[in-house]
């Protein structure tokens, strides 16, 4: 299971793994949003910020396709540039919700580990 061997790398248990998912989605969310707000306000240096934010926690987590998004975004904003920030906004809203089904299907296992 990925999302296990994503706990393993943390060095945490599955039950904590899931607990910090939840609140990386909780965040996550909230910058998404914030994105969605701005992208066409010409506040590059904010986009960038949320981006670069998003990027970060997305390393930590080790969702690193997420973060490759993230990276892009944020490479745009600095050079003043949205061209492409729907599309990264919703590969970044699909990439998201394959997070979600994993941690689902990782809280049903019986066999967990804390």
């Amino acid at each position: 299971m990925i999302l296990k061997e994503l706990a393993e790398n943390l060095g945490v248990g599955e039950e904590i793994f899931i607990k910090l998912v939840g609140t990386w989605l909780e965040v996550f969310d909230e910058d998404v949003k914030k994105l969605e707000d701005i992208k066409t306000s010409g506040n590059y240096p904010e986009i960038r910020i949320i981006a670069h934010r998003i990027k970060g926690s997305s390393v930590q987590m080790g969702f690193s396709r997420i973060a490759e998004v993230a990276l892009a975004a944020e490479r745009k904003a600095a050079a003043s540039s949205v061209d492409g920030i729907d599309e990264s906004i919703e590969e970044l809203k699909n990439l998201r919700r394959e997070i979600a089904e994993l941690g689902l299907s990782l809280k049903r296992q019986p066999d967990r580990k804390s």
